[in-house]
């Protein structure tokens, strides 16, 4: 996937890791210069199929909706591309119903400064 190797070879692409409320943790690898960071996970519980992970660039003023997490194997996800990063954005992470939501319907189990 271009997408991904892009976020991955930028020179300015930093890592970021945090545990969740739920049990395991959410990592990204985030490039500012190419406004993307992909998500991928490690330790995440399976959810009932009538329920997704949902991932959001949250700013000052804005939940946007950045993607769906695939269903945890053996607690991990594969990797997921979000765009739209802008400065002072943090990546949450929802417990959503299965399709995903244009808002945020809970508390996010992890909410990471970027």
């Amino acid at each position: 996937n271009h997408a991904l190797a892009a976020v991955l070879a930028a020179s300015d692409a930093h890592l970021v890791s945090s545990g969740t409320s739920h049990g395991g943790a959410v990592t990204a690898i985030v490039s500012p210069r190419e406004g993307k960071l992909v998500v991928v996970t490690s330790g995440l519980p399976a959810l009932p199929a009538s329920k997704v992970y949902e991932l959001w660039l949250l700013g000052p003023s804005v939940a946007k909706p950045s993607g769906l997490l695939s269903g945890p194997r053996n607690g991990r996800t594969d990797p997921v591309v979000a765009a739209g990063l802008a400065a002072g954005y943090k990546l949450g992470v929802t417990v959503e119903p299965a399709g995903g939501t244009l808002r945020p319907t809970t508390a996010p189990i992890v909410d990471m400064s970027l």
